[in-house]
């Protein structure tokens, strides 16, 4: 079983993942909903592959989010997984493969936490040390059942959330919980949403975000000097990839600095 993973890995970093896992999908603990959203992409889904792209580029200071700048990524992913699956599918002719591109409706960083892959953060991305948090997530499911225990990745605890940088407070410390993001409070979630409040937008005013914010991801110690992504459809572009186009005027009502 085990050569049966390292291969279904070799084969996803041939389709250029810098990393990848696997990890049995009875470890997430799925909802019912979670599983029933998972039944209408591959019904009796058993096992689910996880890989790394890494996305960054050193662009310098900008007001839009670095994962914008390169190609819409879910189409990226989806091209290089499809080619992982075909592989796959070729090699286990007796089982089903299907590429969830961004990992939906898997919990996809706790995935990765829990296969080996990558730490989660105090900001609830995940971490792959040498790339540190900028990095996108894909999967693989399969009805292949694999009987293995990863060994899971755990939290990263190398920062408190003081030094994060966030001007919101959206990161807060729960003694029980321990660290949480407030959504509500997120400027990559606010300035991201058609459906944001008044009350929310005003808080843009706290930084210079037009879509997206990398602030606690710039401040980050795994993110101090991260390899830049290999991948060409990641190159920056002149224009960022924004799939709301009409968030950037909202927005710049409201964010302080000077637009790109």
């Amino acid at each position: 079983m085990v050569n049966i993973v390292q291969n279904a890995e070799l084969i996803m970093q041939h389709s250029g993942a810098v990393a990848a896992a696997a990890i049995p999908i009875a470890m997430l603990n799925l909802s019912a909903e979670t599983q029933q959203q998972l039944n209408t992409k591959l019904t009796n889904a058993k096992t689910a592959f996880i890989a790394a792209f890494p996305y960054y580029r050193d662009i310098g200071h900008a007001h839009i989010a670095r994962y914008a700048w390169g190609q819409d990524y879910i189409p990226a992913l989806r091209f290089r997984m499809s080619a992982a699956r075909e592989a796959l599918a070729s090699t286990y002719e007796n089982y089903n493969f299907t590429v969830l591109a961004n990992g939906y409706p898997l919990p996809i960083v706790k995935a990765a936490r829990l296969s080996g892959l990558c730490l989660t953060g105090r900001n609830g991305l995940a971490i792959l040390p040498s790339y540190g948090s900028y990095i996108f997530l894909s999967a693989i499911v399969t009805n292949m059942p694999l009987n293995i225990q990863p060994r899971s990745a755990g939290f990263c605890h190398d920062c408190d959330i003081e030094s994060c940088g966030c001007p919101t407070g959206a990161l807060q410390f729960d003694p029980v919980k321990g660290t949480k993001l407030d959504h509500e409070k997120c400027l990559s979630f606010i300035s991201q949403s058609r459906h944001s409040t008044q009350e929310q937008l005003q808080l843009l005013e706290l930084s210079s975000s037009l879509y997206g914010c990398d602030l606690c991801q710039i401040n980050c110690p795994y993110n101090t000097n991260p390899k830049e992504s290999p991948y060409p459809e990641f190159q920056p572009m002149k224009m960022p990839n924004v799939r709301r186009p009409e968030l950037l005027e909202r927005n710049a009502k409201y964010a302080k600095g000077e637009t790109p």
